[in-house]
Formats: C-alpha cells, sequence, structure tokens
C-alpha cells in the first residue's frame, strides 16, 4: 500500500500546528519522527481526544482534519 502522497504535506501542517505548545510538539516527535505521518496514531490521538473531552487535542485535530481534507482535495483535484 506505501504512504500516501499528501503524507508528508499533512506532516508539515500537523508540525507548524502543533508549534507553541510543547505537548502537541512532544506528541508529534513521538507519534510521527522524521517527517513521517502515521495516520493510525494520528486516530488514535483524536479517539482519546474525544473520549476524555481533551480541549487542546480536539482542536488540535479539527484543525490537522481540516488541513488533511483540503491537501486531499487539491491533490485529486489537481489531477484532474
Amino acid at each position: 500500500m506505501g504512504e500516501h502522497e499528501v503524507f508528508r504535506d499533512v506532516h508539515a501542517v500537523a508540525t507548524l500546528l502543533s508549534k507553541g505548545s510543547e505537548r502537541m510538539e512532544r506528541m508529534m516527535q513521538a507519534d510521527h519522527p522524521n517527517g513521517q505521518w502515521n495516520p493510525k496514531r494520528f486516530l488514535g490521538l483524536c479517539m482519546m481526544a474525544v473520549a476524555e473531552s481533551d480541549d487542546e487535542l480536539l482542536a488540535f485535530c479539527g484543525l490537522v482534519n481540516n488541513a488533511m481534507l483540503r491537501l486531499t482535495f487539491d491533490h485529486v483535484y489537481g489531477k484532474l
């Protein structure tokens, strides 16, 4: 299956969005090292955010999900 073409860009956006929060920066380094986006880890983070009603994680997940959708749309639209 391999890595999807937008994962590198998703990782870059998520890294930018994590800046300013030591917690989010640590999470990005631990779950997505070396510029490698791990969608399963991100899904787990978002599931935890919902289960724990963690406002910081919920906000981060929402922003990253929106960026991921936009990047995926742009990728697909660019192939038309």
